[in-house]
């Protein structure tokens, strides 16, 4: 059996020759194995060696300042300040691993220092591991009794790990501020909770329910669940997909019953400017026998169903002008990748993948839409229409109109159509208490 140590040596001599061979990307990610949150098991002995061969390897992606910090560290391996000032570049880099490592080196040294655990906190958050975020609080009971930040970070990460109860018993003190931004924090947290609870009778909420955690965390509905992977570690979501004509026209089905559910009065269809977005636009119009127009800054209050193929795939400026929530109005989008923080959740989303290849790439790629685009969306649209979903295929129909119905009655009663008293749509999130693989 391989000792920790001859492990240790083994990667460390492969990035070393990974480096000197003129390849630091793949040094970089051995390194990675050692470096990375929690540490190898012999990290506080080989400290120096290791940091100094990332110094080495970060001359390849970073500036001066950066392995000047990189240096510090590996030089004084207990000097709190510059462990932290590492940490923060490296979580502001999503080099998120190694910044939970040097973080929770300077929490060890210090501990309950706000800054270290709240920034340590961050790292474990973006590289997925809530339940040691919620360790590292419970750690600092002091810390949590006197700091809004570390309250709401555990409010936040229990909601992750599905334990609803523990931010339950912590919004209270959350909602006696009067800061205007921490006002808004546990106003995220109370409309998370006020989401589980409107779910309550329709929706287990355990760790294999992606569509209630979705729109918990979210305020967005997933229209469609995978029934193939469940049992494979995907836990309905897609790792790898070749989207189909059929699968589309399934999802707009879908779309449709849900929004009769709703009794959302569809008064048109607004098509953002993209290509696949058009592609998919005109064949809802065409469905719905609804005027169709493309989204501008001139119509963007206007009522309708917004179409997108893929929120991921817009412009971040787009995207920005779509956190803005106006009535009568929703926002769909077929697909949405689900490793990767997206500004704004769709309020409804068809399915949700690691990879995704869309059906008109197998025989017409941008370059064919590019030589004559508008008939080309054309013809695409009308596959789409011309596609047949049957009623036994839209698989777990009735939890899925459950859940909207619950929705619907926990929604705002006033005269327009809302899906909640906020203005703004969240963030889609990457965490969920429903685990998945990444590949």
């Amino acid at each position: 059996m391989t000792s920790s140590l001859e492990s240790y040596q083994t990667a460390y001599s492969e990035a070393s020759k990974a480096l000197n061979s003129g390849n630091p990307k793949q040094a970089f990610n051995v390194l990675q194995g050692i470096l990375g949150y929690p540490g190898h098991p012999v990290l506080s002995e080989h400290w120096q060696e290791a940091f100094g061969l990332f110094k080495e390897v970060s001359r390849a992606f970073a500036d001066e300042d950066f392995c000047s910090k990189v240096q510090k560290v590996t030089e004084k391996s207990d000097d709190t300040g510059a462990l932290y000032e590492l940490g923060y570049d490296l979580v502001e880099s999503s080099v998120c691993g190694i910044a939970a490592t040097v973080l929770n080196r300077a929490n060890y040294i210090q501990p309950g220092n706000p800054a270290f655990v709240s920034e340590l906190v961050c790292a474990l958050e973006k590289i997925g591991l809530h339940a040691e975020a919620c360790r590292v609080l419970h750690e600092a009971p002091n810390l949590l009794a006197a700091n809004f930040t570390c309250r709401y970070l555990l409010a936040f990460n229990s909601i992750m790990v599905g334990n609803l109860a523990e931010a339950k018993q912590i919004l209270p003190s959350l909602q006696q501020s009067q800061d205007a931004k921490e006002i808004s924090m546990a106003e995220t947290i109370a409309g998370m909770l006020q989401r589980a609870d409107a779910l309550q009778s329709v929706s287990p909420l355990d760790t294999k329910d992606l569509r209630g955690w979705h729109y918990v965390l979210n305020n967005a509905l997933l229209l469609h669940v995978s029934l193939n992977n469940l049992n494979q570690g995907m836990n309905g979501r897609y790792g790898w997909i070749q989207d189909s004509y059929l699968f589309i026209r399934e999802g707009i089905e879908r779309l449709i019953k849900v929004l009769n559910a709703w009794e959302f009065p569809i008064s048109k269809v607004i098509i953002l400017p993209e290509v696949n977005s058009s592609i998919l636009g005109r064949a809802v119009a065409q469905i719905l026998s609804c005027p169709m127009e493309i989204w501008s800054e001139e119509n963007s209050q206007s009522p309708g169903l917004i179409v997108a193929y893929d929120l991921s795939k817009l412009e971040t400026g787009l995207l920005e002008k779509l956190q803005k929530r106006h009535p009568e109005q929703v926002l769909w989008s077929h697909a949405s990748c689900w490793t990767t923080e997206i500004p704004v959740a769709a309020d409804l989303i068809t399915y949700l993948y690691q990879f995704n290849i869309l059906p008109w790439e197998r025989g017409l790629g941008e370059e064919q839409l590019n030589d004559s685009p508008q008939e080309t969306i054309e013809q695409l649209s009308e596959m789409i229409v011309a596609q047949v979903v049957y009623c036994e295929d839209l698989n777990n129909l009735n939890e899925l109109l459950s859940i909207a119905t619950a929705i619907k009655n926990f929604r705002s009663q006033d005269d327009s159509f809302q899906l909640t008293q906020s203005n703004y749509r969240l963030k889609q999130l990457v965490g969920s208490p429903v685990s998945s693989k990444v590949f």
